[in-house]
Formats: C-alpha cells, sequence, structure tokens
C-alpha cells in the first residue's frame, strides 16, 4: 500500500511538471521586443545583434518577414530562428 501511494505521489507531481517542460514558448514579436528579451529568447543571438535589430527597425520601420531580417542578421541565424519569431503590428513605418 506504501509503494502504491509513493507511485501515486511521483505520478501527481511529474506529470505537471514534464507538461510544462513541453509547452512551446511564444514568438519574439521582432517589431516590438526589446534587445534584451530577443538576445534571451532567440537562437543564437547575441546582445549586439538583438541591438542591430532594434536600430533597423527604429529607422526603417518594422519587419515583414524572415528575409526581411536575414538582411540585418544573416539568412542562417534567421532561418534558424524561423517559428521562434513573428512580425505583429506592421503599421506604420
Amino acid at each position: 500500500m506504501l509503494r502504491s501511494l509513493i507511485f501515486a505521489l511521483i505520478f501527481l507531481f511529474l506529470v505537471p511538471a514534464m507538461s510544462m517542460s513541453n509547452s512551446k514558448p511564444e514568438a519574439v514579436d521582432i517589431n516590438t521586443a526589446s534587445a534584451e528579451h530577443m538576445a534571451k529568447h532567440m537562437k543564437n543571438i547575441d546582445l549586439k545583434e538583438a541591438k542591430d535589430i532594434v536600430a533597423h527597425r527604429e529607422k526603417h520601420g518594422h519587419f515583414k518577414s524572415v528575409e526581411d531580417l536575414g538582411k540585418i542578421i544573416g539568412r542562417k541565424q534567421a532561418e534558424e530562428n524561423t517559428g521562434h519569431v513573428s512580425f505583429g503590428h506592421r503599421h506604420g513605418h
């Protein structure tokens, strides 16, 4: 009986923890995110590159696609982040 109780408790705590670890992080909105947020949540993007993204956005307006982003950080890095980024808030250049 004690063994069953132990297994039940393990199951009770492990299943929710496993489902939380498998949850997909939200995509980073390139057109609104801070450089710090981008550097933390994008693949292979350091703070300098993230600051370059923000500077370009502020000077030239919002990004519309991964291809636009690739012009700043390089095609390979942009493609690595496909699915991890979004391009919301495209209004008003």
